[in-house]
C-alpha cells in the first residue's frame, strides 16, 4: 500500500529546498554590481546662478540637480541606479544616475557640479572605472556620509 502523505511530504520538502536554493542564487546574482572601465567623465553645470544655463535644474528623472547626480546613456547605465566611481581617486564616491544628455553616449558620463567655472576647470577625465548597482540594492553607505538620493 502507498503511503501517500509521506511521499507528498518528501516531494514538498524537496521542492521547498529547490526553491530556496534557486532564490538564494538569484539574490546573489541580482545584488552584484556591474563594473565599467574606460569611461570618459565630463562635468556639467545646470540650474544654478553660477551656470551658463540657468533653468529649473530638473533631471531627466524629475529630480533636482545637486551633488551626486550624474548623466548617463541609459542604454549603457540604467537611470535611477547607484553608481560608485572607483577610479580616479579624485572622483571616487557614490553617485546617482538621474540625468541624460545629448552628448552623453556609450562610455561617457557627465558629473553635475555647482559652477561653470568648476566644470571648465575639471574638463574631461579618461579611464574612469565605475560600478553600477542594481535597482533596490541597499548600499553600505551611512546617510551622513553623502548626499546620494534615495531610489524611488
Amino acid at each position: 500500500m502507498l503511503d501517500l502523505p509521506s511521499k507528498c511530504s518528501k516531494a514538498f520538502f524537496s521542492l521547498t529546498i529547490l526553491v530556496v536554493l534557486m532564490y538564494s542564487c538569484f539574490a546573489q546574482v541580482a545584488n552584484k554590481s556591474v563594473e565599467h572601465k574606460n569611461i570618459v567623465a565630463s562635468f556639467y553645470c545646470h540650474g544654478s546662478k553660477q551656470c551658463k544655463i540657468v533653468g529649473k535644474g530638473i533631471t531627466a528623472t524629475g529630480l533636482k540637480v545637486r551633488n551626486g547626480i550624474i548623466a548617463v546613456d541609459p542604454m549603457v547605465i540604467p537611470l535611477r541606479r547607484h553608481v560608485e566611481i572607483v577610479e580616479p581617486k579624485s572622483l571616487a564616491g557614490m553617485y546617482f544616475s538621474a540625468d541624460t544628455g545629448r552628448d552623453i553616449k556609450k562610455n561617457r558620463i557627465d558629473v553635475w557640479v555647482s559652477s561653470q567655472k568648476e566644470a571648465m576647470k575639471l574638463g574631461k577625465i579618461k579611464n574612469v572605472v565605475l560600478r553600477v548597482y542594481p535597482k533596490g540594492y541597499t548600499l553600505p553607505v551611512k546617510k551622513e556620509e553623502g548626499n546620494v538620493p534615495e531610489v524611488k
